[in-house]
């Protein structure tokens, strides 16, 4: 599991996602259109600032969702599921600033071209604390690849991994 220099979900306020996803998109953009009060998980980000290099970017945060009401392992797992996919894109679009632009106002769609998921820890529970992190290694010709990984917060174990390659069409793109 990365360091987090003794951060913990504590440390970061629950308000965080909120100001993100405000910072990052504008309400007349399509993408990203679910407010955090919506969101079915909890999500802490850490700072991820941007860099110029987008095909290593890395994004950080702490993640849970709320009290499940059963220890089910098909529930749980099904949960991580789709937890894996939730800002998945968003990865990509932070990593290229200058192209998505200004709140993402360069950005005509995204979508999901294949995701693939591994869950490691069969009995982890989504409502527990987790470790995300989500990294960048490729984009060229509108399509991207994002790699993530979760550990549970507490032991360090590795809970899931995956990779998505999703396609991220500008407004200014030439078809």
């Amino acid at each position: 599991m990365p360091d987090t220099n003794g951060c913990h979900p504590d440390d970061i306020p629950k308000e965080k996602l909120q100001e993100a996803i405000t910072a990052a998109i504008t309400r007349d953009v399509p993408l990203l259109q679910l407010r955090a009060d919506e969101e079915p998980f909890d999500w802490r980000p850490f700072d991820n600032p941007p860099t110029d290099r987008p095909t290593q970017y890395r994004q950080r945060g702490f993640v849970r969702s709320p009290p499940l009401s059963s220890d089910n392992v098909a529930l749980h797992q099904s949960a991580q599921v789709y937890l894996s996919d939730t800002y998945m894109l968003g990865c990509a679009l932070n990593a290229s600033p200058a192209m998505v632009g200004s709140k993402l106002r360069n950005v005509a769609m995204g979508t999901s071209l294949n995701h693939t998921l591994w869950l490691h820890e069969p009995t982890a529970k989504v409502d527990e604390w987790m470790l995300g992190e989500r990294v960048t290694s490729w984009g060229s010709n509108g399509r991207v690849l994002i790699h993530q990984q979760f550990w549970n917060a507490w032991s360090g174990r590795l809970v899931m991994s995956g990779t998505q390659e999703g396609l991220i069409r500008l407004k200014s793109a030439k078809l």
